[in-house]
């Protein structure tokens, strides 16, 4: 065992992903005028993208919060870059590629989260056969298919794709794929050390929870960023050791995986979420009758809303009155129409072949 963390500094440098990063379509010149590293590039395309700033409107666990503390996607997914910087920073991994990953990891987020994630799936029955959706495949869709009305759309590298696509583990063990690069594991970990320990901090701050309430694995007088480093540094020493990025077998990880079981059990799956289940059936009903709407799969235009979004529309609906085009057009639900218009899109078909990138 190494005495000091500073120890084992740059010691995946060997395991640095320093493959062609290519792209399904050529470099766009008018677009990306600058010969600059291609993971820079992805993520200045993805905070410039529309997806990126609905995230502001998508809260990261509590629907509709009014403390403008309690975090959204957006915030967290910043959150998660800082975290995944520092971890590759440290082990000498590819830091712009982990940083892409993680500011495009929550683009496919749907309103209302995971729950809203349940309803969709559900609602694609009554287009045929259920197709059980996965924000982390539909944000390689979005990213793919959906951001601009070619075909380009934002095209992204084929390993910042990767990394967005494998970060979810959908409340499952934390295992890693040894096939995929270093850096996807990198990115996992880091949005589930983010989003454990800042909605305990968020929930207390909501009076959902109490410190006190919390199974005794860490000690909660310190504040999140302190527990969030004690883990960091612990998923340091447990990877060199192991020659991969782990955070298993540690007794700090052993505590962390029991307090994510428990604020599954205990927090996530306790949030009701009737009111905003019927405003996604009412809002897909409204997408799938109104003829403005025509040519247009609901449940995708359902995809794309933020929560406030979904949530005017279901008042406008409920009123009973015709809903106007400026309530469609002020609400910004417009916007996305001629990006998805008379487009098959399959949500569930990520459409990753390595074999397709050649640029």
């Amino acid at each position: 065992m190494r005495e000091s963390i500073l120890d084992y500094k740059g010691a995946f440098s060997d395991k640095k992903y320093c493959g062609i990063p290519r792209r399904k379509h050529p470099f766009q010149d008018t677009e990306d005028p600058l010969p600059i590293n291609p993971f820079v590039g992805d993520e200045a395309k993805i905070v410039n993208s529309k997806a990126f700033r609905r995230l502001t409107g998508k809260p990261q666990v509590f629907p509709n919060p009014s403390n403008p503390y309690v975090r959204n996607r957006q915030s967290h997914s910043y959150e998660a870059l800082s975290i995944g910087a520092v971890i590759s920073d440290f082990l000498g991994l590819n830091t712009d590629l982990c940083r892409a990953g993680l500011l495009g990891h929550d683009i496919g987020h749907v309103p209302f989260g995971h729950h809203g994630e349940e309803v969709i799936t559900d609602l694609s029955a009554e287009n045929g056969k259920k197709k059980v959706f996965n924000h982390a495949v539909y944000g390689v869709v979005v990213a793919q298919k959906i951001e601009r009305k070619d075909e380009i759309s934002l095209n992204l590298t084929y390993p910042t794709l990767q990394c967005m696509l494998n970060h979810s583990r959908k409340g499952h063990e934390l295992a890693v794929n040894p096939k995929l690069s270093l850096e996807c594991a990198v990115v996992m970990y880091a949005d589930k050390l983010s989003y454990t320990f800042a909605d305990i901090n968020d929930a207390v701050r909501m009076g959902r929870l109490r410190i006190h309430d919390l199974p005794e694995v860490f000690d909660f007088s310190k504040s999140h960023r302190v527990l969030t480093t004690q883990c960091i540094t612990e998923l340091v020493k447990e990877s060199t050791e192991a020659g991969v990025i782990s955070f298993q077998k540690s007794e700090t990880a052993q505590a962390f995986l029991e307090l994510r079981e428990w604020m599954y059990k205990n927090v996530y799956h306790e949030i009701n979420w009737d009111l905003q289940e019927a405003v996604l059936k009412k809002d897909f009903e409204f997408f799938a009758e109104d003829q403005r709407f025509k040519d247009i799969d609901p449940l995708i235009m359902l995809t794309l809303l933020t929560d406030s979004q979904a949530l005017c529309l279901a008042d406008a609906i409920r009123s009973n009155r015709p809903v106007g085009d400026y309530v469609i057009e002020e609400s910004g639900i417009f916007e996305m129409k001629k990006y998805i218009l008379g487009k098959k899109i399959d949500y569930c078909n990520p459409d990753l072949d390595e074999e397709d990138f050649l640029y």
